[in-house]
């Protein structure tokens, strides 16, 4: 048979940990009697930042509470028979779960390193080589269409050439950005 013992006063704990803000006991005005039993009334307010200054890695969340217990709740299941005083196997709890919470943020902030912003700078598009993609008349005459690897990824733009006639496939380097859409290119 299953002794959960440690089970039983690690709810009591978290119970009585809620209970020190008052909203536990029969005396408090909050709380009232229903046909089905006791209920009560909760007002609560609470001061955010939305200024967004806070980030995701703030100690005191929903998510970390989850992950403390658990961490907590298995560790005390799993060491309930390996280590027999209560105090030492709550401490080995509390610091599993801390552990935990540590871990899962740290997760969450190697992985939030990994975004990467999709805006392209155009000055980087200087020296890049691509291909035509539409025939570009000569001598700036008018239009066509390239595409280059810039920045990781291929992008089609605009392209102007000042040399001959370009066709399509044609390799080519950029050599000026003329405006946000529209690249110089020559024959590479």
């Amino acid at each position: 048979m299953v002794e959960f013992s440690g089970v039983i006063y690690a709810i009591g704990v978290v119970y009585h940990s809620i209970c020190q803000f008052g909203i536990c006991y029969p005396d408090n005005h909050d709380f009232y009697r229903d046909g089905y039993g006791w209920g009560m009334d909760v007002d609560v307010s609470a001061d955010t930042a939305t200024d967004g200054d806070s980030g995701p890695f703030q100690l005191f969340t929903f998510r970390n509470f989850i992950n403390f217990l658990l961490g907590f709740g298995w560790s005390i299941i799993s060491f309930e028979k390996a280590i027999e005083n209560q105090f030492v196997l709550i401490l080995v709890s509390a610091v599993i779960g801390v552990l935990l919470v540590m871990a899962v943020m740290a997760i969450f902030r190697f992985m939030s390193r990994m975004e990467q912003s999709g805006t392209i700078n155009m000055a980087n598009a200087v020296g890049c080589k691509g291909n035509v993609y539409l025939k570009i008349p000569g001598e700036k005459r008018g239009e066509g269409k390239v595409q280059i690897s810039i920045q990781g990824a291929i992008r089609e733009f605009n392209a102007l050439t000042a040399g001959e006639e370009l066709e399509t496939g044609a390799p080519i380097r950029v050599v000026e950005v003329i405006n946000d859409n529209t690249l110089l290119v020559e024959r590479f």
